[in-house]
């Protein structure tokens, strides 16, 4: 599904998203929770926000805030990440992440704050 929405920010496009999958869960099974191989996902809206560099800082317990691309070629590299020099910051802090952090969000959440650049 894609959808686009004049006048409204992201915040609006998060609430407007959890209600939906709520409400789908609801109508196809009854309930918010999913069982989903053997996990059970809950779709009970709000999802939690959490912002990208503090998903990185909680499961790596290293602080990308700040960091030159150098450093966090450097880093990534140390987390055992095949990186590229066509990777820039933005990307290398999505590779972290990916690697490092995305399988702990089982549930749904909100990755938020990505980097601009």
């Amino acid at each position: 599904m894609e959808l686009y929405v004049a006048y409204k920010d992201y915040h609006w496009m998060m609430e407007t998203t959890e209600t939906l999958l709520e409400q789908v869960a609801i109508d196809t099974h009854n309930t918010t929770k999913v069982k989903v191989g053997d996990k059970t996902i809950d779709f009970k809206s709000p999802y939690p926000r959490v912002p990208i560099l503090e998903a990185i800082q909680k499961h790596t317990g290293i602080d990308v805030s700040g960091m030159s691309e150098k450093e966090l070629r450097a880093t990534a590299i140390g987390l055992d990440i095949e990186v590229d020099d066509s990777m820039g910051v933005g990307k290398l802090i999505d590779e972290i992440f990916g690697s490092c952090c995305e399988h702990h969000y089982v549930q749904p959440t909100f990755i938020t704050d990505y980097p601009k650049r």
